[in-house]
């Protein structure tokens, strides 16, 4: 048995289950693919480095479930811990997904 990484977790466990997943990331799943259609080819996505970023939807499934949160559950520490990652990253993945989404503004 392969071990699953919470990114995957937000994403693949839910996938064929529209409420969950939406209970988890607060968006239908087409909505989730919609969204990433529009910013994954953003530059903020592309670095020059040896150590590649995470993928698109990962940081995406990361920063929608750290925006669904409120009180306890909110802090970074619990949503690093829930998505298996750093705080360090759920920080640059929310900056990075909204960066993203805030340059669609200027496509109208």
């Amino acid at each position: 048995m392969t071990r699953q990484t919470a990114h995957e977790h937000l994403l693949r466990t839910y996938e064929n289950d529209q409420k969950r997943f939406q209970n988890m990331l607060r968006l239908t799943p087409y909505c989730f693919d919609v969204l990433l259609h529009l910013i994954q080819d953003h530059p903020i996505f592309s670095n020059n480095s040896n150590n590649a970023q995470a993928p698109v939807e990962q940081q995406l499934a990361v920063a929608l479930y750290r925006l669904g949160r409120y009180g306890n559950g909110a802090s970074v520490h619990d949503i690093a811990r829930i998505a298996g990652c750093s705080e360090g990253s759920v920080e640059n993945f929310t900056k990075r997904v909204f960066t993203a989404i805030a340059s669609l503004h200027d496509l109208s």
